[in-house]
């Protein structure tokens, strides 16, 4: 086999063949870079995508919360159409109240507004007024049948008034959880939230309310010497 003499490459071609192979690692880096760009910017797309539909669905459901006011006065219907039957007991007044929830003691709150009063008084800072929004939102959802949500509310309508010292919405609250916590079988955390609410219910001298704690606790086997516990 017998090689060529002359491997030499012409000048001119060598240079057109370096610059065609420049032009093509360059187009292939380029292309790789806008196909990495182009990846990111689909996940950043889709990420932006999912976050919309999440915001969407929490404004969905409180849009929802604020219109769906419930109708007071079916609820209470309701209620005396139990006790109505005949050889049905008297419904408890922990029960009835649970039942009603808000309309058995403001029944001139606008539940519509309420979220939005919350917003606003988290907003100004007014954290002091958030006690008895809370309160009165939870009883808003105890009378459309979400005492899970309700429950949460109410606790933390308890740990605000304690913190401002509002004795009224605390003792309030604290009547409920114990009837939510008897309704479950938990007659002991019952009592720890009805022994809390008395107490308050005898500072602020509401007798009245201190009076119908105190039947509940008698009714339900509360011992009278009752040990709280840190809520």
């Amino acid at each position: 086999m017998t090689w060529p003499a002359d491997l030499s490459v012409d000048p001119e071609r060598a240079l057109v063949l370096i610059a065609v192979f420049i032009a093509a690692l360059m187009i292939t880096i380029i292309a790789l870079g806008l196909s990495r760009r182009a990846a990111r910017y689909g996940s950043e797309m889709e990420r932006a995508r999912l976050a919309e539909e999440k915001r969407q669905a929490a404004d969905v459901e409180r849009m929802d919360d604020r219109n769906a006011v419930p109708n007071v006065e079916t609820v209470a219907g309701d209620v005396a159409d139990i006790e109505d039957h005949d050889g049905a007991a008297p419904t408890p007044p922990e029960t009835r109240n649970v039942m009603l929830g808000v309309a058995a003691i403001a029944p001139e709150a606008d539940r519509p507004s309420l979220l939005k009063a919350i917003d606003v008084a988290t907003a100004m800072g007014a954290n002091d007024r958030l006690p008895e929004l809370n309160l009165a939102l939870a009883e808003w959802h105890l009378a459309n049948g979400s005492p899970e949500k309700a429950e949460e509310l109410l606790r933390s309508c308890v740990r605000g008034a304690t913190e401002f010292g509002l004795k009224e919405p605390h003792a309030r609250g604290r009547v409920i959880l114990g009837d939510i916590a008897q309704a479950n079988g938990d007659p002991s955390t019952a009592c720890e939230h009805w022994q809390i609410a008395r107490i308050l219910f005898h500072e602020i001298g509401r007798k009245d309310a201190y009076d119908d704690v105190d039947v509940r606790m008698q009714r339900n086997g509360c011992p009278s010497d009752w040990v709280l516990t840190d809520f």
